[in-house]
């Protein structure tokens, strides 16, 4: 009965172990200007019969004169609004919260044939996510938005 009972859950196990590629025709941003704060389309987290809470970002940028971004994630139950800043709330019993930005000089990432790959991990907790990237001194950078989507 055990052997059976391991048989069937199997497929479920494996699945929460996958990660499920995010291209950049799925995200909606390839090769826009940092400047122009490109936002990704709504990334649907329970897509293809996966449930996911965890995305996990590449931003490629090429820097031109980009010195920093920022990045941002949203979160909603909708597809197309009601999205809110995804917060980090610390520990502490009156659990304050803070809006999530976060911020990456390039100058700390070496490039690959001219590209900076920059990992973001991002837990979300609703349905869809989107995500933004900026360089706040409008510099002429470009990125491309990858990833994936896991369960963690």
């Amino acid at each position: 009965m055990k052997r059976y009972l391991l048989l069937l859950l199997a497929p479920l196990l494996l699945a929460a172990q996958s990660y499920i590629p995010l291209t950049a025709t799925q995200t909606g941003v390839d090769g826009e200007n940092l400047a122009d704060t490109p936002l990704s389309d709504p990334i649907h987290m329970e897509a293809s019969g996966y449930i996911t809470n965890q995305l996990s970002l590449t931003f490629a940028v090429t820097a031109g004169t980009s010195t920093r971004i920022q990045v941002t994630c949203y979160e909603s139950e909708l597809k197309t609004s009601a999205y809110a800043q995804v917060s980090f709330c610390d520990t502490a019993p009156t659990s304050n919260c803070q809006p999530d930005v976060r911020e990456y000089t390039l100058a700390d990432y070496t490039a690959v044939g001219g590209v900076l790959y920059i990992p973001s991990r991002w837990g979300i907790k609703k349905a869809f996510a989107k995500c933004s990237a900026d360089d706040p001194d409008d510099g002429n950078g470009t990125v491309v938005i990858t990833g994936t989507r896991s369960w963690q």
